[in-house]
């Protein structure tokens, strides 16, 4: 029975390029060293199955969610209200969580717009999204709130 010997080369080339030696070898290419696959093929396989795994995990999607758009809109949430209430999360445990007071955190949940770099790094970190996501939130909101006064 004939059996077809494929490389790594030609199973994941597209996704991640073998060693050199790897190039000219076949998978069940034997080492007398160790009795069993090379030292280099087995690395590389197991570089390709990690590869390939975290390529099938599911993107983070960058949309607001429509609740979050919805809380903003409807009950004249800020962006970080609004995502907070989304997450069910307290404003007592992200006070927590971020090592500060309730007063401070509700301070910083009540001035989104005034926000400097670390703290949005924190939030977002804390409520498991991407800084951007959050920004675009704010961005939202900050629009919102310039066509309410331009309603006046």
């Amino acid at each position: 029975m004939s059996h077809t010997q494929t490389s790594i080369h030609d199973i994941d080339g597209f996704f991640y390029s073998p060693s050199q030696l790897l190039k000219s070898k076949n998978l069940s290419t034997k080492d007398k060293k160790t009795g069993f696959l090379t030292s280099g093929a087995l690395l590389d396989s197991r570089v390709c199955k990690v590869l390939n795994e975290i390529i099938q995990l599911p993107k983070p999607s960058m949309d607001i969610p429509v609740e979050v758009s919805t809380s903003m809109e409807k009950h004249f949430w800020n962006p970080i209200r609004a995502w907070r209430e989304y997450l069910y999360l307290s404003s007592e445990y992200m006070a927590k969580k971020m090592n500060l007071d309730i007063a401070e955190y509700l301070e910083i949940e009540n001035q989104p717009f005034k926000l400097n770099d670390d703290i949005l790094n924190r939030l977002s970190t804390k409520f498991g999204i991407h800084k951007n996501l959050l920004l675009r939130s704010i961005e939202k909101y900050n629009q919102g709130c310039i066509l309410l006064k331009g309603m006046d």
